[in-house]
């Protein structure tokens, strides 16, 4: 009984072994097209409008203002949420054994979010009576992609089959925010901006597991990492004021350090100006803002051949 038990590790190390080096005999390749349905979730950087915010609302003046004086700061802001649900739908191709095509399509991406913060205004080296409270509506909306996927295939194990991916995606995006601030219940003024995407392109790769569960009808699951910083957000902003002033500029949108005196902090700020020079006239530190969902996706799902 001893001995059989110390025969049991070499005998799997074996099986193992056959299974590795002599996978099952292949079938003459005959070319297929195949419907894949996965869905699942991951998240998504977000970007410059998640950075200005989560700046404006961490800087050291608030956060001192919470820790010692937490009476004179209540609320805060809150960028768009990173984690998304997604599905995936794809027309796949075997052009050889190894090699694969497809051509999909994914869950639009819309994320919205409302956030406030007030806290007392700063004059005459103190904290004044007055109470300055700030409103953040940023909202993010992706229409659904177009994506063309390549796939080389290995099979290492007798069933599941691993197989490579990478490719390109169109990802038709629009980025708005909208922001007003009050003093006490006096409104002082808001802004509002919306921009696209000028060249809406993506790139990904990963990995995909896939194993036959009937002759027709196979599990599949994707883990995916995916790059799509879009920049050269194209668009308008609209400013207006409490004393009836209004202003409108179409260009690009740019993110800047920007001095506020009345928290006092340094934070970035999100604008639109016609040009980068006229950007550097007004603030130092200028960069291009971008709407930035690179990520990572793990889907699952099946695969059915059609013909």
């Amino acid at each position: 009984m001893r001995n059989t038990r110390k025969l049991l590790p070499l005998l799997f190390c074996i099986f193992l072994f056959t299974q590795l080096v002599y996978p099952e005999q292949e079938k003459p390749f005959r070319r297929t097209l195949s419907l894949k349905l996965t869905g699942g979730g991951g998240f998504a950087l977000i970007g410059s409008v998640n950075r200005s915010l989560r700046l404006l609302n961490k800087n050291e003046t608030f956060q001192d203002l919470r820790e010692n004086h937490p009476d004179s700061i209540s609320g805060e802001l809150r960028g768009l949420n990173n984690w998304l649900a997604d599905w995936e739908m794809e027309l796949k191709m075997d052009l050889s054994p190894k090699i694969s095509i497809g051509i999909a399509t994914a869950a639009p991406f819309h994320r919205r979010e409302e956030s406030s913060l007030s806290y007392a205004m700063f004059e005459d080296g103190k904290r004044g009576p007055w109470i300055n409270t700030l409103l953040y509506r940023p909202e993010a909306r992706v229409s659904m992609p177009v994506k063309l996927n390549f796939y080389y295939s290995q099979r290492y194990l007798k069933k599941p089959k691993l197989t490579l991916n990478a490719g390109i995606g169109y990802y038709p995006a629009r980025l708005s925010q909208y922001s007003s601030s009050w003093i006490d219940t006096a409104w002082i003024g808001s802004a509002y901006l919306e921009v696209k995407a000028k060249f809406p392109i993506g790139v990904h790769g990963g990995v995909s597991l896939e194993y036959p569960l009937l002759k027709n009808l196979f599990l599949v699951m994707d883990i995916q990492a995916r790059y799509i910083m879009l920049g050269n957000l194209q668009g308008r902003q609209e400013e207006r004021k409490s004393d009836g002033t209004y202003y409108e500029t179409n260009g690009t949108l740019y993110s800047f350090e920007f001095g506020d005196k009345s928290i006092p902090a340094y934070y970035d700020v999100l604008a639109i100006f016609e040009t980068l020079e006229k950007a550097l006239e007004y603030a130092g530190r200028v960069r291009n803002a971008t709407l930035d969902l690179t990520g990572v996706i793990l889907r699952v799902g099946f695969r059915v051949p059609l013909f």
